[in-house]
């Protein structure tokens, strides 16, 4: 009888001894994941306070809601405010003076919801931080050609092209370009 006590005892404690050794890997804590509406209030309080501050100036609250952003993303992806919350991302990643990160996050917008409004945006705000915040123009042009052949309907392949061609301009030439443009335009 003995025995099939201790064998009782030594078996549960051995199940549990496993329960507990698979939630961990490595000796890493399992994630705790949070809800939806958490991540949301979060979102929405930290937008406040980038929205009274510099995002310069708020660096760990610029970097906790890029964060929530794209964590928000990996987790509802077929949430309608995916997009729109990607895009913000990108907008925050530039105000931190991290273009690169933008692009990438703009890039993974047009990828994963090509459809959505925000799509031609995307394309078209990547190719002109590239063009105007660190002068990439080889890949801000590839940018801004993706919004006119994906997109051509749009009113941002328009300006795509406007921006295609004065960007290879020297001073005098976007001058005279640009005096061009508007005697068109008073003679409509």
């Amino acid at each position: 009888m003995r025995r099939i006590v201790w064998f009782v005892l030594l078996s549960g404690a051995l199940f549990e001894l496993s329960l507990t050794g698979c939630g961990q890997k490595s000796g890493k804590k399992a994630e705790v994941l949070e809800p939806q509406e958490q991540i949301v209030g979060r979102i929405d309080s930290l937008e406040r306070v980038l929205l009274n501050e510099d995002v310069a100036l708020n660096d760990s609250a610029a970097a906790q809601v890029i964060k929530d952003y794209l964590r928000f993303q990996e987790r509802w992806p077929n949430d309608p405010k995916c997009p729109d919350y990607l895009f913000r991302a990108a907008d925050v990643m530039r105000g931190m003076y991290r273009v690169q990160d933008a692009c990438t996050t703009l890039e993974l917008l047009v990828r994963r919801y090509p459809k959505s409004p925000q799509a031609p945006e995307a394309l078209f705000f990547a190719g002109f931080m590239l063009h105007n915040d660190i002068s990439e123009q080889q890949k801000a042009n590839e940018f801004l050609q993706r919004v006119i052949d994906e997109y051509p309907l749009h009113p941002r392949a328009v300006e795509a092209r406007q921006m295609i061609q004065v960007m290879g301009m020297d001073e005098q030439d976007l001058l005279r370009y640009l005096e061009d443009q508007e005697s068109k335009d008073t003679i409509s």
